[in-house]
C-alpha cells in the first residue's frame, strides 16, 4: 500500500459509513484540494507531498499514528519514484548512448550555436531550412547550413519525412574536454548575456546580481545547491510545448583575491 491507496481506503470507508454518497468532489473540498488533483492522486498521475499531506491530516483529523502512517507511505512513495526514474534514465543511456564525439569535433559541443540550433528544431512552429533558422538565431545563412551539416555528421541530427530532428541529447567523448575549450565556450554564454541585457527588454529576460562577504568553507555547499536550482529550472521551463529557445548562465565569482 502506498500513500494513495492510504488516502482512497479512508474515502471508501467514509462512504460506507455516511447515509448520502460522498462524491469524489465533496471528499476534495473536506480536504482543501481540487478534485481534478485528488482524481490524480488515487490515479497516481501525481505524487502527494508532505505539505499536502500535513494538510490532509489535519482535516481528516489522523491520530498521531495515522498521521506517522501516512507520512511514512509519503516518503516510501516518493523514494520509490526516485529509484524508478533513475532505472529508467540507465536504461535510457544503456538504449542509446549517443554519438561519440571525437577531439576533432568538440565545437558542435562548445559553440553556443550548435546546441541552440539543435533546441530551436524542437520547436514546431520552426521549420528546418537554414533561412528561417539565421532569422531565429541573428546568424549568417552560410553559418547556420555549415552548422547543420555538422550536427548531421557527428551524428546529432536526422532527417525525418523532409525535415531535420535532434536525434539525441547525449554524447559521448573521445577524451576528456580541455579546461581552456570550456573555459572559451563559458565566455560565449557571459557574452550572450551581454547581448540580451542590450537587446532584450526585462520582460524577456531575467538577471540578478548581487555582491556579499561570504564563508568560503561553503563554497561546495553553494556550488551544489545551484546545480540543483539549474536542473530544477531547466525542468520547470522544458515542461509543456516549447516556444523559445534560451540561455542559462549562472556565474558565482569572486572579486577579492588570495
Amino acid at each position: 500500500m502506498d500513500a494513495a491507496d492510504f488516502l482512497k481506503n479512508i474515502f471508501q470507508d467514509l462512504q460506507k459509513k455516511e447515509s448520502a454518497e460522498l462524491s469524489l468532489r465533496g471528499f476534495a473540498k473536506k480536504l482543501g484540494v481540487s478534485p481534478g488533483r485528488l482524481s490524480q492522486y488515487f490515479s497516481k498521475k501525481r505524487l502527494l507531498t508532505r505539505r499536502v499531506g500535513d494538510r490532509i491530516a489535519t482535516a481528516l483529523a489522523f491520530s498521531d499514528q495515522e498521521r506517522d502512517c501516512f507520512f511514512q507511505l509519503i516518503k516510501t512513495t516518493s523514494e520509490q519514484k526516485v529509484i524508478e526514474r533513475r532505472e529508467r534514465r540507465f536504461q535510457s543511456l544503456h538504449e542509446d548512448a549517443g554519438p561519440l564525439i571525437g577531439e576533432d569535433d568538440f565545437d558542435v559541443l562548445l559553440e553556443w550555436h550548435y546546441p541552440a540550433l539543435l533546441e530551436l528544431l524542437k520547436i514546431r512552429r520552426h521549420g528546418s531550412s537554414p533561412e528561417v533558422l539565421s532569422q531565429q538565431l541573428d546568424l549568417p545563412e552560410h553559418q547556420i547550413d555549415r552548422a547543420l551539416r555538422r550536427l548531421q555528421q557527428v551524428g546529432f541530427l536526422r532527417e525525418e519525412n523532409g525535415r531535420l530532428r535532434p536525434r539525441s541529447s547525449r554524447f559521448r567523448t573521445t577524451k576528456e574536454i580541455p579546461g581552456s575549450a570550456l573555459r572559451a565556450s563559458q565566455e560565449q554564454s557571459i557574452l550572450l548575456g551581454l547581448k540580451s541585457l542590450r537587446q532584450d527588454p526585462s520582460d524577456r529576460r531575467e538577471i540578478s546580481c548581487g555582491t556579499m562577504a561570504v564563508n568560503t568553507r561553503k563554497l561546495p555547499q553553494a556550488k551544489e545547491l545551484i546545480r540543483q536550482f539549474n536542473q530544477k529550472l531547466r525542468a520547470l521551463l522544458e515542461d509543456g510545448e516549447p516556444d523559445e529557445v534560451y540561455n542559462l548562465n549562472i556565474q558565482l565569482v569572486p572579486l577579492t583575491r588570495k
